[in-house]
């Protein structure tokens, strides 16, 4: 499966919308599989997907829209589960496990923070502690 994940700043982890369109190999228009999903008002610019917008002149009359997206795993499941498609599906369990990894490496990143906190206050209290005995 070739399906290109990109670190951004804003969406953390995204991928191509049209990349993720050449994968499913669909006979729906990308517009109609993606434009109209993601343009529909229930997902947030900057916050679920960005559009990245490129126009090429063909020849001198035709102006090609080459407007994509990069879109977040949880976006794209969400369009993916309206084609019902192997392919589709396929892309679907890749992004649950992208997801699942994301949030199992957050709660280790929880873990080490409390764990650097545990470890202060104990060095802390055993500073303390030979302190007090060295005074007595």
């Amino acid at each position: 499966m070739k399906i290109t994940i990109i670190e951004h700043k804003e969406l953390k982890k995204a991928v191509s919308a049209r990349e993720l369109y050449k994968f499913l190999e669909t006979n729906k228009s990308f517009p109609e599989l993606f434009v109209k999903n993601i343009e529909n008002g229930y997902w947030y610019e900057d916050k679920d997907y960005i559009i990245l917008t490129n126009k090429n002149n063909v020849d001198q009359t035709e102006l090609v829209d080459n407007t994509d997206y990069l879109i977040t795993p949880i976006l794209s499941i969400k369009i993916l589960l309206k084609l019902r498609t192997k392919r589709a599906f396929k892309a679907i369990n890749f992004f649950s496990i992208l997801i699942e990894q994301e949030e199992i490496l957050e709660k280790i990143q929880s873990i080490r923070k409390q764990l650097e906190s545990l470890t202060n206050r104990i060095l802390y209290t055993d500073k303390a502690l030979y302190r007090y005995f060295d005074y007595v």
